[in-house]
């Protein structure tokens, strides 16, 4: 009988794989890197209990989470906000 290899795991924001040696949290059952693990408006490292993500903002852009004073934020803007800090998001509503 023989066993198969470590399952390999892929961040579900950066989707790169995650190494055994990597920093990773798994949040909700998503795997990530700890790196990755940041309010997608500010870029502030989160930390587990204290972020929350956006599901409506998740059915259009993918995972990403948000720091305490951004989750307090309404959908609309969040959105603004991503828009300026990502650009290539500015034609979308």
């Amino acid at each position: 009988m023989f066993c198969s290899g470590p399952t390999i795991r892929t961040c579900k924001i950066c989707e790169d794989k995650i190494d055994v040696i990597d920093d990773k949290v798994m949040i909700e059952g998503h795997d990530l890197h700890k790196k990755c693990f940041t309010c997608a408006i500010c870029d502030t490292q989160l930390k587990l209990g204290g972020c929350a993500e956006d599901k409506l903002l998740k059915r259009q852009f993918g995972l990403m989470y948000f720091c305490p004073t951004h989750m307090l934020l309404n959908r609309d803007q969040k959105l603004d906000l991503l828009k300026k800090r990502f650009p290539v998001l500015e034609h979308l509503d």
